[in-house]
């Protein structure tokens, strides 16, 4: 009954700038706790979705604990004015209602690192006294910071970072840098710097090259001071699995998994890796480990949607992607994975559904000119071709062309909507544009697979422009190597119009019944052992 959650801590100063020292102390606490072999630790994104605003009623502990699926919730509130804090904690036990523990913290902002660890050792004797000796380890936390000024520009920066976007990972960046500046010796201000670029690269496309570069140098710097510290060794997975180096980024999470059990950022990425090199029985098997860690975290059930989709669960894609929209309904990318999964099932109807969706938001949509109006018309293109309606692919794709974030948008969604685009226009009504549409999606193609070498996606719209192109051999050619990856999933080959002229090609026809059978075989082992799609 070791489980337990960090609430996050209320701000009580008279600085509403101060909301980065509640969450930072909350983050350092569930970070410690994280740490102790034995103990459960309750994510920071599920625990912090219980933040209230103001005049919003709380739910009650017991809802919480349950929803979270611990005994015990820790909150808290934090003063700090000038050089004084003061930190209130308390602990409850769930199953009664009662308060097992409370204390309150009073100190100049040099005492705030020994203070940090007193609150750790005090929960831990509270809940499961047998593990004191690892709470003791891990007050100490690898790679952590000794000088209290350091301390402070990393907790702000760790604010700024996790909201993500652009201008809060640039201010982010400049706060680790300080910190590392202050206290050379300070290993997570090194990763920081390096998860401010990668983070930055997720959302705007593959980094470039002299940006990845200095990253894995930060990483490499936190990694030689800390090396036993998760959160490097997680970012050094995430840098590996941006550049598709997939046993290294393998082997990174791995460690940081054994130093860091419940973290299930880890696990996610981890299921990424294996779903990335073909293995669906391992990544199902880690992304259920996340969803029991982070039963709130939309994309963790957003992963789950995709691995089902792809073992040929269509209906438990479906209800995954139910439970995405409960949790964020404005999540970007479900109207596109529902697409891919009801392209997947051949359903028909529920594409045309999902068209009909997209017609009712469009102008909005077009207005907002935001990364969802991208996705959305990327998957009603691939709707509408499928469905045979070309006019209404082209009214789907051609704004893209003049979209302002079209040069930003990753290659392989450049080369879906050209090739999508030359499909439709080959069919009724310019072949001549369409041919350079194919020609811009080879050139695109060839390009980015100079950064991403045996990206099966990348040589599988290849292939599909070849094919356009007339030129079966290279097409043929590109889908073994594309279906070597081992990654592409059977239901989108066998529904993808765009494979029409190749789908008489007896070595294609061999293709996809072997990789019809490896689905069949992995299908049957995660039904084996996860029976149902149960939300627990």
């Amino acid at each position: 009954e070791a489980t337990i959650a960090v609430l996050p801590f209320v701000n009580l100063g008279p600085d509403p700038d101060s909301d980065y020292f509640a969450d930072g102390i909350a983050e350092t606490l569930l970070n410690q706790l994280a740490d102790i072999d034995g103990l459960q630790v309750a994510s920071r994104t599920s625990s912090f979705r219980f933040r209230s605003a103001a005049g919003e009623a709380t739910p009650a502990l017991a809802e919480i604990a349950q929803a979270l699926q611990v005994r015990y919730l820790i909150e808290g509130s934090v003063r700090r004015e000038a050089e004084r804090f003061q930190v209130s904690v308390q602990l409850t036990d769930a199953t009664t209602g009662y308060q097992r523990w409370s204390q309150r913290y009073d100190g100049r902002w040099g005492e705030i690192l020994t203070t940090q660890q007193a609150i750790t050792r005090s929960v831990v004797e509270q809940i499961a006294p047998p593990l004191l000796s690892g709470a003791i380890a891990a007050a100490d936390l690898a790679g952590t910071a000794t000088d209290p000024v350091a301390y402070e520009l990393y907790l702000r920066g760790r604010h700024l970072w996790n909201e993500r976007h652009p201008q809060a990972l640039a201010e982010a960046m400049v706060l680790f840098e300080r910190a590392a500046a202050l206290q050379p010796d300070f290993a997570l201000a090194y990763t920081g710097q390096a998860e401010c670029i990668l983070t930055a690269a997720t959302y705007a496309g593959l980094a470039p090259e002299a940006a990845q570069q200095r990253a894995k140098a930060l990483l490499d710097q936190a990694l030689a001071l800390a090396p036993d510290a998760p959160e490097t060794r997680m970012a050094l997975g995430n840098y590996y699995a941006a550049r598709t180096q997939w046993p290294e980024a393998e082997a990174e999470l791995l460690a940081a998994v054994a130093l860091r059990p419940s973290s299930d950022a880890a696990h996610m990425l981890l299921g990424t890796v294996y779903s990335e090199r073909g293995d669906l029985v391992a990544a199902y098997s880690r992304l259920r480990t996340a969803q029991q860690l982070n039963p709130l975290h939309a994309t963790v059930a957003l992963n789950l949607a995709q691995a089902a989709s792809r073992l040929g669960l269509h209906e438990r894609a479906r209800r995954y992607l139910d439970r995405v929209q409960q949790l964020a309904p404005a999540h970007p990318f479900v109207f596109g994975l529902r697409t891919v999964v009801e392209l997947s099932a051949g359903n028909t109807e529920g594409l045309q559904a999902l068209l009909q969706q997209w017609q009712g938001q469009a102008r909005e949509l077009a207005e907002a000119a935001g990364t969802d109006d991208i996705n959305r018309r990327i998957a009603c293109g691939m709707a509408s071709l499928t469905l045979q309606q070309p006019e209404q692919t082209r009214r789907c794709l051609l704004p893209l062309l003049d979209h302002p974030a079209w040069r930003e948008l990753g290659p392989h969604y450049q080369m879906l909507a050209l090739t999508h685009l030359a499909s439709a226009n080959a069919t009724d009504a310019d072949p001549g544009q369409a041919t350079q549409w194919r020609t811009m999606a080879i050139e695109i193609g060839e390009t980015a697979l100079q950064a991403q070498p045996g990206s099966e996606i990348l040589l599988y719209e290849l292939a599909i422009a070849h094919l356009g192109l007339g030129d079966i051999e290279q097409a043929r050619t590109l889908i073994e190597q594309s279906l070597r990856e081992g990654r592409m999933e059977l239901g989108l080959m066998q529904h993808d119009v765009r494979l029409s002229d190749l789908r008489p090609d007896p070595a294609f026809v061999q293709s996809l019944q072997r990789l019809e059978q490896v689905q069949r075989s992995q299908r049957e082992r995660v039904l084996q052992r996860y029976p149902g799609a149960a939300w627990r």
